[in-house]
C-alpha cells in the first residue's frame, strides 16, 4: 500500500515523541500527553501537552530526479518525493496554577521536543512504521518560518489560542507509483572481433 507513506511518517514521529519522552527520568510525561491533532481541537479538557499537526505537503525538489525501477521483467515509474511540514505545539497543563509557572512549563516542553528532533535528525526506514516503502533515510529539519507565515497558519485554526510552537520538515518521503509495464530484457551475447580463419593477414 504505497499510499500509506505520509501516514506512516506521522505515526513514526508520534511514536518517537511518545517513547523517548516517556523514557526521560527528569520530566513528568505520559504517552497520552502527546497527540497527533489540530490546534483547534485542543482545549483545557483534552489533556494534550504536546501536539503534532501536519499542515503542509509539497514535492521535495531537493530529492532530484529518480530513474524508473526495473525488477526482473517489470518496469515501474519512479516514486514521487514529498516534503512534509509539521507544526509542533506545547500546551499548558490544567493544574499549573500561576501564569508564569505555566508559561515556563510550556517552554520546557517545547525545548524538550526540539531537543528530540535534533537528536533524531536522521531516521532509517527500518525504524519507521509499516507502510513506508523506501530505502532512503528520512531527514528531520527544524525550519524557520517567518512570523507572518506562522501567524497566518494559526489564523486557520479559528478561535484556537496561540501557544509556543515550532515547525519542522521531514523529507524525502517517497510515494511509490503503481504504474507498471512489462519489459523484455536483451540477453548479453559475446561478439568475437578476431580475424576469421579464411581472412588473409594484412601486410
Amino acid at each position: 500500500m504505497t499510499f500509506t507513506a505520509v501516514a506512516a511518517v506521522s505515526e513514526t514521529i508520534l511514536e518517537l515523541f511518545q517513547t523517548q519522552i516517556e523514557q526521560r527520568r527528569n520530566v513528568s510525561f505520559s504517552r497520552s500527553d502527546v497527540a497527533l491533532t489540530s490546534p483547534e481541537t485542543v482545549d483545557a479538557d483534552s489533556g494534550v501537552r504536546l501536539g503534532l499537526f501536519l499542515y503542509h505537503v509539497t514535492r521535495d525538489e531537493k530529492a532530484g530526479a529518480a530513474a524508473p525501477e526495473i525488477v526482473q521483467s517489470t518496469k515501474r515509474d519512479p516514486p514521487l518525493p514529498l516534503s512534509l511540514q509539521y507544526l509542533l505545539t506545547a500546551y499548558p497543563m490544567d493544574d499549573e496554577g500561576e501564569q508564569a509557572t505555566g508559561t515556563l512549563a510550556q517552554q520546557r516542553t517545547l525545548g524538550l521536543a526540539i531537543q528530540l528532533l535534533h537528536d533524531n535528525s536522521r531516521l532509517e526506514p527500518d525504524a519507521c512504521a509499516a507502510g513506508l516503502d523506501q530505502e532512503r533515510r528520512l531527514s528531520i529539519t527544524v525550519t524557520s518560518e517567518p512570523l507572518d507565515q506562522l501567524t497566518n497558519l494559526w489564523a486557520r485554526f479559528g478561535d484556537a489560542t496561540y501557544h509556543p510552537s515550532v515547525t519542522f520538515e521531514v523529507s524525502p518521503v517517497l510515494v511509490q507509483s503503481t504504474n507498471e509495464e512489462s519489459v523484455t530484457r536483451i540477453d548479453e551475447r559475446e561478439t568475437d572481433l578476431s580475424r576469421r580463419p579464411d581472412e588473409p593477414e594484412r601486410l
